[in-house]
């Protein structure tokens, strides 16, 4: 997720709270509710992201759409595995606008692609 600090109305606390609403109704399974909340974080027209190695990489201001998304993916996964999945802001070694999301497992490890 490239861009710097500041550029997007995202901060830790809401990424926070945004995963804790969604994993909130994934438990129960509201899929009215995963609904209501997925529209309010709604993906762009013409965005296509691809997962690497890098994790999920594109412009800062499509973060609010693709750290919900992480969200969700997190939470089933956790479900799935009966362990804690994790949602990181990687912090790359090259330019702010390199770094990316990802999914990884209680080991700290990126999840396989599967």
């Amino acid at each position: 997720m490239g861009g710097e600090w500041g550029q997007s109305a995202i901060c830790p606390e809401s990424a926070q709270e945004w995963t804790y609403q969604v994993g909130q109704h994934l438990v129960d399974m509201d899929l009215g509710a995963i609904t209501k909340y997925s529209a309010l974080h709604a993906k762009p027209n013409g965005l296509i992201l691809q997962y690497g190695t890098a994790g999920f990489r594109t412009k800062a201001e499509h973060l609010d759409h693709v750290m919900f998304r992480m969200g969700l993916l997190a939470v089933l996964r956790s479900k799935q595995t009966k362990s804690t999945i994790g949602v990181m802001v990687t912090a790359s070694h090259n330019p702010e606008e390199d770094n990316g999301v990802k999914l990884v497992d209680p080991l700290g490890e990126m999840l396989a692609p599967s």
